[in-house]
């Protein structure tokens, strides 16, 4: 798909000042735009000035009900620091918008294959083992009333089916929340088409929408969402992560974050396709989420 001027001007006027401002070049010198993702949440494209390819990422209507954009541009900044997203460029914390480098020859992780999941792990241990936390909760179970109630405004009852789910998950994160596990600056986003690598080698973690201090275990977790992993995948990757054994209680709180997790996507997904976006995922999600959510619940009833 292919974006020409007049439709860029049309999502918003302001968007070639900020590239210029940005590069310090001129309209006329924008060229060779095209789409590269009309997401979920936002839509990107690419385009090029003086030969060099960017991103230029425009927030999507609604996005700021549930998305902080400080936390967004703190977390980029973090990860450009980190080394673990050297695209960015720059994020605008009131609008929204960013830009970020064009990654040549750039490819999405293979999550089956054992050494992008080495890498891949090694991008969240990186991020994880700084410790670093912001102003900034990313709860999952309050996000999830979040959407529930957004659902709730454009389609009243579609949430009831879902009302007894939501309880069992209520009482799994209490348990969760008194296990003692820290919880850091996390990415919450991380699954394997958010992480890529380019012809050169740079490896890259993009799109930091949904960061802000939660439980590490969550990101590992995120990973397998879309994947098929049975249990034994789960933890073999988990133990990849950890890079040893997981004890009983640790296992448990893999699992426990697995539910919590696909169930806050779930409802994600099931709030975006009432206002009109279709989400291939979603019964996967909710599947695992409940297979998950079995395992939690039997493995605390064991204590």
């Amino acid at each position: 798909m292919t974006f020409d001027k007049d439709y860029i001007m049309s999502l918003d006027p302001a968007i070639f000042e900020n590239i210029c401002g940005v590069l310090g070049c001129k309209i006329e010198d924008i060229s060779g735009i095209e789409a590269m993702k009309v997401g979920l949440t936002n839509i990107s494209f690419r385009f090029e000035v003086g030969g060099k390819a960017y991103i230029y990422r425009h927030p999507g209507k609604g996005t700021s009900r549930f998305i902080k954009r400080e936390c967004e541009a703190f977390s980029e900044g973090v990860a450009k620091e980190l080394g673990l997203d050297p695209t960015f460029l720059t994020i605008d914390a009131e609008n929204g918008w960013k830009m970020s480098e064009f990654l040549q020859g750039c490819r999405h992780f293979d999550p089956y294959d054992r050494h992008d999941q080495a890498i891949a792990m090694d991008l969240l241990r990186r991020l994880h083992e700084e410790k670093i936390t912001c102003p900034w909760d990313y709860d999952y179970m309050n996000m999830t009333g979040v959407y529930a109630a957004l659902l709730e405004e454009h389609q009243p009852g579609a949430f009831l089916p879902y009302e007894e789910t939501y309880e069992d998950m209520s009482r799994l994160y209490e348990k969760m929340e008194a296990e003692g596990f820290e919880k850091c600056l996390c990415h919450n986003d991380a699954w394997h088409y958010n992480m890529l690598r380019g012809d050169d080698g740079t490896v890259a973690l993009i799109d930091w929408e949904y960061s802000g201090n939660a439980y590490p275990q969550v990101d590992v977790a995120y990973f397998t969402a879309s994947l098929d992993f049975d249990d034994d995948d789960y933890m073999a990757l988990a133990e990849l992560y950890e890079g040893r054994q997981l004890t009983f209680k640790e296992k448990r709180f893999y699992f426990a974050c697995l539910a919590i997790c696909l169930w806050h996507w779930f409802v994600w997904a099931i709030y975006k396709e009432a206002i009109g976006t279709q989400v291939d995922d979603k019964q996967m999600w909710y599947d695992k989420a409940v297979h998950a959510l079995k395992i939690a619940t039997e493995m605390f009833e064991k204590e």
